[in-house]
């Protein structure tokens, strides 16, 4: 089913048939498209990416990566494992300065940014008609002459974009806490930084609305450049088009359903609500392995074979 058909499916079970509701729906139905990729990821959603530290104690993962499932330290052959006691092995590493092999990691959250720029932020579209609002809030810094900072605040910096059109942020930021745009567009944003050689600060796709990589940090801080390798789950991208549908895995009762249950929680319709979820739930457990459970060489259809007359009166003086 394709997303057209999905908002058709959750207008006629809810009959709540509204056409100002569907953006609504159609944020219903895209929290339900991760939901399912994180509970029950298809095969294929997995994917490897290796990245090379670069001095610092931070990861940053692109912007497709959902969730971590493994890191493997390709330079020191050893699995990177989750840290299970963080504030033990951050007061250490924090106060002794040690580096060296990164055997440890600990996720920290999202951030909006790759780095922290060292100059001036600018911006462009991959497509010409893109125009809408983007907007900068960070930490800005205001320097004096000398160069010697007079203050830092928190700001917030609203720029049109001009398409292919370079635009160049008028505020200097130190740090950022998020970019982002207004709209859906027609094109992926890509941010650069002017004090770093234009190197790549910040993406947004073009059916995101906010950039958004997750960062991680790794015990001990790398003492020369490392090569990682990271096994993770990809993004589910949103439905945004009629016309676009989810991978053949996911299930549409389930998105129609679940997505029909954070209706009626809207709604306040709390029972309506909890029945719906509870259906989404049924229909998620019944994809539960599966596949594993599915043997083909061992399932195999017998066809059935009557009887003759001699083998009819075997069985019969036997169960009698």
């Amino acid at each position: 089913m394709n997303l057209g058909q999905l908002i058709e499916a959750c207008e006629y079970k809810s009959g709540f048939n509204d056409s100002a509701y569907r953006p609504r729906w159609i944020n219903f139905l895209n929290e339900a498209l991760r939901d399912f990729a994180r509970r029950q990821p298809w095969a294929g959603l997995e994917d490897t990416v290796d990245l090379t530290t670069d001095g610092t104690k931070y990861l940053v993962l692109p912007q497709y990566v959902d969730t971590v499932v493994s890191i493997l330290n390709m330079t020191d052959k050893i699995p990177v494992d989750r840290s299970g006691n963080y504030d033990r092995e951050a007061t250490y590493e924090e106060t002794s300065g040690t580096t060296g092999r990164v055997c440890n990691y600990e996720t920290l959250g999202d951030v909006p940014v790759l780095r922290d720029p060292t100059g001036y932020v600018w911006f462009k579209s991959s497509h010409a008609s893109d125009i809408q609002t983007v907007y900068f809030t960070g930490l800005a810094t205001n320097s004096g002459a000398s160069g010697t900072a007079l203050s830092k605040a928190y700001t917030t910096l609203s720029i049109q974009a001009a398409g292919v059109s370079p635009v160049t942020c008028t505020t200097l930021f130190a740090s950022f806490i998020s970019v982002a745009k207004s709209t859906d567009s027609n094109g992926d944003f890509f941010f650069y930084d002017a004090g770093d050689s234009d190197k790549h600060v910040s993406f947004i796709s073009k059916h995101e609305t906010d950039a958004r990589f997750r960062r991680l940090k790794l015990f001990y801080p790398p003492n020369a450049t490392k090569s990682i390798r990271v096994r993770f789950r990809h993004y589910a991208p949103p439905l945004r088009d009629n016309a676009q549908s989810p991978h053949p895995s996911v299930k549409p009762d389930f998105l129609i359903n679940y997505a029909i249950a954070r209706h009626w929680g809207e709604q306040e319709q709390l029972q309506k609500e909890q029945l719906a979820d509870n259906n989404a739930t049924r229909l998620l457990e019944r994809e539960v392995n599966k596949d594993t459970n599915f043997n083909e060489p061992d399932c195999q259809i017998i066809p059935w074979r009557p009887f003759s007359e001699d083998e009819s009166d075997d069985f019969y003086r036997s169960v009698n």
